[in-house]
């Protein structure tokens, strides 16, 4: 919900994000141009054994809501950006942005990785089987 001012939080334009991108694809597989869409109910055969859309199906219309919802996607995406570059915190004694503080996790993401395949080598070439 937004704030007072009419602002979202940051957890919530992310969600939202995601919200948008679930509708644009659902929107897009029912586009005729879609492979998976040729069994689904809103295409019928006609006499000739074409798909042609189900009646009170308006491609012009889904067509629209793809772009005004790829739009406020992207006007999306660039609030969130610019929000990670604008608010600051303190790491080991240093300011860094939300920007710097996620390639942070993802580096520490490849190390636990890393590790984790260094340990279950121990384990292996001890003669122990990892337990998964």
């Amino acid at each position: 919900m937004p704030d007072e001012s009419n602002k979202l939080y940051l957890y919530e334009a992310l969600e939202l994000r995601a919200e948008y991108e679930a509708r644009i694809k659902t929107l897009k597989d029912c586009l005729s141009e879609t492979r998976q869409n040729r069994n689904r109910s809103f295409f019928n055969r006609d006499e000739e054994g074409q798909y042609r859309p189900s009646s009170g199906f308006d491609i012009t219309e889904v067509r629209d809501q793809i772009k005004a919802l790829e739009y406020k996607r992207r006007k999306l995406n660039s609030a969130i950006q610019q929000t990670n570059f604008q608010h600051q915190m303190e790491h080991d004694g240093d300011t860094i942005n939300l920007n710097e503080a996620l390639e942070l996790r993802k580096g520490l993401n490849v190390q636990i990785g890393e590790l984790h395949t260094q340990a279950e080598m121990t384990l292996i070439s001890s003669g122990k089987a990892p337990d998964h």
